[in-house]
């Protein structure tokens, strides 16, 4: 049986990776089979998921996405962080914010317990990339 890895082993693992080789399929389904999701830049506009989500979102600078069982939701522009969708439901949800750093194209902040790692391209810092744990089903455990 395997045993469950935590943020901050599967951070320790990925630290140091090349764009472009961030994460094996192997290690993908380890974070799925753990309730972790491991975020990434990819381009000038993508934020990568692997492990328990499977995603790619298309962001453009400051770009926060929402997260929902096995699922990530971006709001789509024009939609009303006010209405009553958003203040009863998508507002309550945990969330993950892709930005545009000084010191490397991509970063993420969280309202998720997670652990950073660093991706290189060519010798440079590329992004700092995050472990995310998320919540299982089931819990009663509240983000935001």
């Amino acid at each position: 049986m395997e045993v469950a890895m935590t943020i901050n082993e599967m951070a320790k693992r990925l630290h140091g990776r090349e764009y472009g080789c961030e994460i094996t399929q192997a290690e993908a389904l380890q974070a799925k089979r753990s309730h972790l999701v491991v975020v990434f830049g990819y381009s000038d506009d993508n934020m990568e998921l692997r492990g328990a989500i499977d995603d790619e979102i298309g962001c453009w600078g400051d770009t926060k996405v929402y997260v929902d069982g096995s699922k990530a939701y971006k709001m789509a522009a024009g939609e009303c962080g006010s209405c009553r969708l958003y203040q009863k439901h998508v507002a309550m949800l945990p969330w993950i914010q892709a930005l545009r750093g000084n010191d490397c194209f991509w970063y993420y902040q969280t309202s998720l317990p997670h652990a950073e790692f660093d991706v290189f391209e060519d010798g440079e810092l590329y992004c700092r990339g995050i472990v995310c744990q998320l919540p299982q089903e089931g819990s009663n455990e509240q983000q935001g």
